[in-house]
């Protein structure tokens, strides 16, 4: 018969929600302004818990879990340090603010913990 692609089952649910947080991957790449990339990141780690939750697993859901508490704390903090830098340096473009390192430091390793809190390195 074949494979066939159902949307409804469990299978085409996460199928959908992979490949929705793949192209958001790569959306958010692509951006240049702050708030843009850390908004279509959100939309790849909303992708990853819904089909951490559709496994139905003990390992899927307590890791859908983990991923949605530390996705909370990670980006209030990235959203909070991106409108402080808007206010501070009147840009919110990646590109334009290249030497905030050697103006703020400790705002600098503040965004970079969050950063690694959102890739979800082991410290975090």
């Amino acid at each position: 018969m074949g494979l066939r692609f159902d949307p409804l089952t469990s299978s085409g649910v996460g199928a959908v929600a992979i490949s929705g947080g793949a192209l958001a991957r790569i959306l958010a790449v692509c951006q240049v302004d702050i708030k843009s990339m850390i908004a279509y990141s959100r939309v790849v780690h909303m992708g990853l818990v819904v089909y951490a939750l559709v496994v139905l697993s003990y390992r899927g859901i307590v890791g859908g879990f983990m991923i949605i508490i530390a996705h909370g704390v990670s980006r209030s903090g990235l959203f909070c340090i991106a409108t402080y830098s808007y206010e501070r340096f009147n840009t919110r473009s990646l590109l334009i603010g290249r030497g905030r390192i050697l103006i703020v430091p400790s705002l600098s390793l503040l965004w970079v913990w969050l950063l690694l809190m959102n890739l979800r390195a082991p410290p975090s």
